[in-house]
């Protein structure tokens, strides 16, 4: 059954955070985030931080090959914004009723505010 593993593959024994903690029969213990008692917001902002300086340490690696070839840096962009329309597209998708469901109320209050 591949690489499961029952007490490591239960998701009742991860935190919130998706640490192991341990199991039942064995030692636990504790994420680094529920030890300082990070609220879910504070969590939230440190994993995009954590994300950005990702992006950026990765793109100050690879952007100066880009400006010496603008052909890569052209096709690096183009990439890119279809990545970013590919998101948008399927972000839209998942939420469509409750989109429809916010113009048809700022539709009632104005009219003239959603065109037809």
């Amino acid at each position: 059954m591949g690489n499961y593993d029952e007490d490591y593959s239960d998701p009742a024994q991860r935190c919130k955070h998706g640490t192991f903690i341990g199991s039942w029969w064995g030692p636990d213990y504790m994420c680094h985030w529920c030890e300082l008692g990070v609220t879910d917001e504070e969590y939230a902002q440190a994993m995009r931080s954590q994300a950005l300086y990702n992006l950026n340490s990765r793109l100050e690696q690879i952007l100066p090959n880009f400006f010496r070839d603008p052909d890569k840096l052209r096709e690096f962009v183009g990439h890119f914004n279809i990545h970013i329309a590919d998101w948008m597209t399927r972000h839209v998708l998942a939420h469509a009723d409750e989109i429809q469901s916010l113009l048809d109320r700022i539709a009632e209050l104005d009219p003239e505010a959603v065109p037809a």
